[in-house]
């Protein structure tokens, strides 16, 4: 991939229907490293709000506040939560709708959710595993996210969520999981 080609990823069953309530989205990639991991950065963002996980541990959440006229990545060095053997890429976006009073009011978001990510891993020999968005990350919407409003009548944060276990989602973000995330 050429520098300055990297892409914003989404579910790809996306509808209007799905900008008028909050979605998690699950995304997914799995690397695999021959050898051990010398040096690791990833960039990373995404409209609404993002939770990575790698190899189930909880690395960032991001990202910083932005606006409309500035949009803001985090770059993380990664290279201590990756091990000889499949890395998993877990991340989890909490898109807000458009209109403020169904999703946070200080979260700017834009018309189309997304998520960003570019990123590599130089292994000890000298090999390079791309990790940036495209085709190869696995996704699908959680099926049993809510947002609780805390008021009826005025609810500014809208941070309380609901979330229903899917006994097929437990242990998703793990290695030895056998994905039902569906690729883009």
């Amino acid at each position: 991939m050429k520098e300055n080609q990297i892409k914003w990823i989404w579910l790809p069953e996306w509808t209007a229907e799905d900008k008028e309530k909050p979605i998690l989205a699950l995304f997914l990639k799995k690397a695999g490293l021959k050898t051990e991991p010398e040096k690791a950065f990833i960039k990373i963002s995404a409209d609404t709000r993002y939770k990575l996980y790698i190899n189930g541990q909880l690395v960032e959440i991001g990202p910083s506040r932005g606006d409309c006229q500035i949009w803001y990545y985090d770059e993380i060095n990664i290279t201590p939560f990756l091990k000889k053997g499949i890395n998993v890429f877990a991340v989890q976006v909490l898109r807000y709708p458009m209109e403020a009073r169904k999703g946070n009011y200080g979260m700017f978001r834009t018309e189309y959710p997304g998520l960003y990510v570019e990123g590599s891993i130089l292994d000890v020999e000298g090999n390079c595993v791309i990790l940036d968005a495209d085709e190869s990350w696995m996704c699908r919407k959680h099926p049993g996210f809510q947002i609780v409003s805390e008021s009826e009548s005025f609810a500014p944060l809208q941070i309380f969520e609901a979330c229903n276990g899917k006994s097929e989602l437990k242990g998703w973000m793990l290695p030895e999981y056998d994905s039902i995330l569906k690729s883009r």
